[in-house]
């Protein structure tokens, strides 16, 4: 592992990847991995087949639920999410590396950053899934990956887009009765990851379709 973090995902390569299995008997999980869509996100991923027109109009969002190869997947599967992208915010360093990251030391979150068309899909709606799909009580991990990289984060792109998080955020936390160790900022310098980390699960041969409810395997 990385110094300062436990991380599942050391690497990109195949043999890489057996050497890890091998090495530790277990594939890890992280958020959005190897569980069903949750019932909001089953709802919105049932929209596909009854999208209203486009607006021909984008907006932006920014979200850290942890390793961001699942969570890029299941946004990517959300009608009305036009293109997703893997990268690091909310940190110190500009252009930081994945393994600068994973030390723990630039402050960044592994994020994903998502355009959608609110005519056919609301923030709202994004910050529910967002919710559904990784544990937000847990500060600094998610499951048995742990790391500052890791933690929960809603960086917005608007003050209407801030109060809405915030007001998701608290009726997530009254849902659950339990503090909600989300972070929720202003976004700042949003770095893409670097190639091979994009679209990970979809290279590695999981669906990215519209719509898709197939669970998603950590390593593809």
């Amino acid at each position: 592992p990385h110094s300062g973090s436990h991380r599942r995902c050391m690497g990109s390569g195949a043999w890489t990847f057996l050497v890890i299995v091998i090495a530790f008997g277990v594939a890890r999980m992280g958020a959005a991995m190897g569980k069903k869509a949750g019932p909001f996100q089953s709802a919105v991923l049932s929209r596909a087949s009854s999208l209203p027109a486009s607006s021909g109009q984008e907006s932006q969002a920014t979200f850290a639920a942890g390793c961001f190869w699942g969570v890029q997947l299941a946004f990517q599967r959300l009608p009305g999410v036009v293109k997703t992208k893997v990268g690091y915010t909310a940190g110190a360093k500009n252009n930081p590396t994945y393994e600068q990251v994973c030390s723990g030391k630039t402050g960044h979150t592994e994020a994903v950053r998502l355009s959608f068309d609110p005519a056919q899909i609301t923030y709202r709606d994004l910050c529910r899934v967002f919710f559904e799909l990784h544990d937000a009580t847990q500060l600094n991990r998610q499951g048995n990956d742990r790391g500052t990289q890791y933690r929960s984060g809603i960086y917005t792109h608007s003050d209407d887009q801030h109060a809405e998080a915030l007001d998701e955020k608290a009726k997530h936390e009254k849902a659950i009765a339990k503090k909600v160790a989300t972070e929720v900022q202003r976004v700042g310098d949003f770095w893409d990851a670097e190639d091979h980390h994009q679209s990970y699960l979809v290279k590695g041969g999981q669906t990215g379709a519209k719509g898709s409810e197939k669970p998603i395997r950590c390593y593809g």
